[in-house]
């Protein structure tokens, strides 16, 4: 019976621990860290671009807003590639193209999306690097260890000033 005692009282002191823990404040998962800030001014510009050109079969035309936020109509998935500069001296990333891209498959619209962007690189002889940036509107930038570094160092000068 005293066994019983002592883990409930353990158990209380357990839960009464993590209720504190959860109304202390923000979580470090809640900072944003300099790959969340690079996403963020990547995506705003990318889906405040044009569509340079549409496929047949599109509900889209050229000139309309990229339409990534929608969804695309009819799958399930949805992926936004871009072709990107990382300019390590500023530092800052640039884009050169974008593609977006649905399948009812979660890898099959990433393949797609980055297949498209590939091509327009090569058609227009970009110098750039084609990445996801976003799969079903979750960030999954990947951005160079060294540019990230350098952008931190650059992102906490101007916060501190």
């Amino acid at each position: 019976m005293r066994a019983l005692a002592i883990c409930a009282a353990l158990a209380l002191v357990v839960l009464s621990g993590c209720a504190q823990d959860q109304n202390s404040g923000p979580a470090a998962s809640d900072k944003k860290t300099g790959t969340d800030w690079l996403y963020e001014e990547l995506m705003a510009k990318i889906l405040n671009d044009e569509i340079g050109d549409a496929r047949s079969g599109s509900n889209h035309k050229k000139g309309d807003l990229n339409p990534y936020r929608e969804g695309i109509r009819g799958y399930a998935h949805k992926a936004l590639t871009a072709c990107l500069v990382w300019d390590y001296v500023k530092p800052e990333v640039t884009y050169r193209t974008w593609r977006i891209s649905g399948h009812r498959d979660w890898s099959a619209a990433e393949y797609w999306a980055l297949k498209g962007c590939t091509e327009k690189k090569k058609q227009r002889q970009l110098n750039c690097t084609c990445q996801t940036i976003d799969h079903d509107d979750e960030n999954v930038l990947e951005v160079p260890p060294a540019f990230l570094a350098e952008y931190e160092k650059r992102f906490s000068a101007g916060a501190q000033n």
